[in-house]
């Protein structure tokens, strides 16, 4: 099954406009990302003052490097094969699926595994010698 990425990549050249000529590589740019970073791992020690401060002087360099990464996932995203899995089961040799980035994991379409046998019922699944794992897909628990 093909799945549309149409939607990724209109993403992709949205932020690609967005963070055109933004200079990643400059020292004063990514030393404000990096104080940007320290301040939101830190949060939580702060005061409801400090916190307000914070947000109201918050400039625009931090989210042109999130853009930028969010963008390196995106193109992740168009890079890989993807499966949409459709029935209740998918056995796979993965611990867990990964929804790519573009998609919400209640579209249930995840990162093609290596292994992944799409199944409606858990009885019959073939052996292997790799550990599988059954994920169920009902969308309320996604």
């Amino acid at each position: 099954m093909t799945i549309s990425k149409i939607k990724v990549a209109n993403k992709i050249a949205k932020l690609t406009k967005q963070i055109e000529g933004f200079d990643f590589d400059n020292p004063a740019n990514i030393k404000a990302n990096a104080d940007y970073t320290k301040t939101l791992l830190n949060i939580t020690d702060l005061s409801e003052t400090e916190i307000n401060t914070f947000l109201n002087t918050s400039d625009k360099i931090s989210p042109m490097f999130s853009a930028r990464n969010e963008l390196e996932q995106l193109q992740t995203t168009i890079d890989s094969e993807l499966m949409k899995c459709e029935h209740k089961y998918v056995v796979t040799n993965t611990k867990s699926l990964i929804s790519p980035a573009g998609f919400h994991p209640e579209s249930l379409v995840f990162m093609q595994t290596e292994i992944a046998i799409h199944t409606d019922s858990l009885d019959n699944i073939p052996a292997s010698n790799v550990d599988l794992y059954g994920h169920e897909l009902t969308r309320a628990i996604i």
